[in-house]
Parts: C-alpha cells; sequence; structure tokens
C-alpha cells in the first residue's frame, strides 16, 4: 500500500459549486478540499465536471480531498467514493480522506461491508483513502480498529481529546 508522507495543509470547504469562487478565492497555500460535508448537498450537485472547472479556475495546491459524509457502510459509497477518486485524480491529491459514519447498533456487523467497499476503491486507485480517527463509541469505526483492520488512517488529533491516547495511537502504527 502506498505511504503518504505528512501533509500540512489548511482546510477548505464548500457545499455549494457557487460558492467556490467566493470561498477559496486568494488562497495561496496547500490546502485539504474539503467537499460539502452533507451528503445531500454532495449529491445536489448536478454537474461535476462543471463544479471540477470551477475549483480549477482556483489554482488550487490540493494535497488532499476530504469526503462529504455518506454512510461508507451502504452499496452508495461506491458511487460517491468514485466521484470523489475523480476529484482527487483531477487535482493529483496524494489522499482522501472519509469518516467513519456514526451508527447506533450493529457496529462491528456493519464494519464488514465498510472494509470491502474501502478496499474495493483502494485497489481502483493509486491515492490513499484513509478513515479519519473519532473516539466517540457510536463511530463506525474506533482508532484502534483502523489500525487493527490495516486501513490507512488520518490522524486528526482535534477530534481526540486525550493527548496519551493520541500518542498510543501514534506509536502503534
Amino acid at each position: 500500500m502506498p505511504q503518504v508522507p505528512i501533509l500540512i495543509s489548511g482546510r477548505i470547504s464548500f457545499d455549494k459549486v457557487g460558492q467556490i469562487a467566493e470561498q477559496m478565492s486568494n488562497i495561496d497555500y496547500p490546502v485539504e478540499l474539503a467537499l460539502p460535508y452533507k451528503y445531500s448537498d454532495w449529491n445536489d450537485i448536478a454537474d461535476y465536471d462543471e463544479m471540477l472547472e470551477e475549483l480549477d479556475k482556483m489554482s488550487l495546491d490540493i494535497n488532499a480531498i476530504h469526503a462529504t459524509h455518506g454512510k461508507i457502510y451502504d452499496e452508495t459509497f461506491l458511487e460517491w467514493g468514485r466521484q470523489t477518486i475523480k476529484v482527487a485524480d483531477f487535482f493529483d491529491a496524494k489522499a482522501i480522506t472519509i469518516h467513519p459514519n456514526n451508527v447506533k447498533q450493529n457496529r462491528v456487523n456493519m464494519q464488514i461491508p465498510a472494509k470491502r467497499y474501502i478496499k474495493q476503491l483502494q485497489r481502483e486507485t493509486a491515492i490513499v483513502i484513509a478513515l479519519e480517527t473519532f473516539t466517540n463509541s457510536d463511530r463506525l469505526f474506533l482508532p484502534e480498529e483502523i489500525i487493527q483492520n490495516k486501513i490507512p488512517m488520518t490522524l486528526d488529533m482535534s477530534h481526540i481529546a486525550n493527548r496519551e491516547r493520541i500518542n498510543e495511537i501514534k506509536y502503534t502504527v
């Protein structure tokens, strides 16, 4: 599996294509491009090529893509995951970060299709597809489970309040 070095980027985002020019003008540093947070907003984009054209006009240095917040245990992940890969490919991004979404029950059973879909998408691209770390127990994957399942990880220390746990995770990888 390809390794990605630590990338330092400023996070910029948009919810609607019409916001791109306003929110991203005058950006002169490497970025993590956060796609619309809500899956419904991502799904509402009528023309993904138009979105890519608008983003391309900004001449951004995009290191990584932060995917929408969709259900990665659902087969629809393959569709929106491939759309996300298309965005990452267009900008030569090195990594895609996805959320281990919230689940109320059957968390471990729902990990099975999620792992299968992540691995299937990873086989289709050289871009690293990584799960973001969260420590609340209703997340589909906890950091330790990401490590155990050998899934690439985006260690987001802002989501982990306990510094000792951050160090445990860092030194386990």
